[in-house]
């Protein structure tokens, strides 16, 4: 699947997580946003000042439950778009980090050989 508007990474909305659930939305709080890429791959890393709860990638079907809910689904969608993810750290300090890869979009048609 090529990057779409679906697909592609966001850094606005990771950035956005690390504020609202991190102590990196406290007074003074920082927090970094790392986009690298390499050929057909994006890599994006939230580098954040921890907090008191660990970030929870859930899967499709342990969310379908509470699928009411207005928010709690930023790590979802990662999950779920991502070709790879995960986080570390502590308390103190933690990062957030996904890899998109392109994939090449399927021919418009096939040639075949005689």
């Amino acid at each position: 699947m090529p990057y779409t508007r679906r697909r592609r990474p966001r850094p606005a909305r990771a950035a956005a997580n690390a504020v609202r659930h991190t102590s990196s939305g406290k007074e003074g709080g920082a927090f970094t946003v790392d986009l690298s890429w390499e050929s057909d791959t994006v890599r994006i890393a939230v580098i954040d000042q921890g907090g008191e709860s660990s970030p929870v990638f859930q899967s499709l079907a342990a969310h379908f439950p509470d699928n009411d809910a207005e928010s709690g689904r930023g790590l979802l969608l990662v999950g779920v778009l991502a070709d790879d993810y995960g986080t570390y750290g502590d308390s103190h300090s933690r990062v957030v980090w996904a890899v998109f890869r392109q994939r090449p979009t399927a021919p418009t048609h096939i040639q075949c050989a005689s």
